[in-house]
């Protein structure tokens, strides 16, 4: 429901509501996580996109879209130390020089 919300309907709060209640759930699914984060990442919450993706990183330590979204936060939040970091883990799981995230 959440994504239906944030995708067709583009009402980002609603998207928020159903997908935190999705997690409250089933706390298993990783892509809960993503899909909350990306909806904060939309709506300029960057702050709040990080704190949900680093939970999902508890559970899930190598989710590689979790890290992608954390590394663009923080380059949102223009803290490019933090936003680098999370690119080098990413590339370096991904085995690759840099993710490509930055150019």
């Amino acid at each position: 429901m959440g994504t239906l919300y944030g995708q067709q309907l583009n009402d980002l709060d609603m998207a928020i509501k159903c997908i935190s209640k999705a997690i409250e759930y089933n706390p298993n699914d990783k892509t809960y996580y993503e899909d909350l984060g990306v909806v904060y990442g939309l709506k300029n919450q960057p702050d709040a996109a990080i704190r949900v993706s680093e939970e999902c990183l508890k559970r899930f330590p190598n989710y590689l879209p979790v890290l992608r979204n954390i590394a663009i936060s923080y380059y949102k939040k223009g803290d490019m130390q933090k936003a680098h970091e999370y690119d080098a883990k990413l590339a370096q799981l991904t085995g690759q020089s840099n993710s490509g995230i930055f150019k």
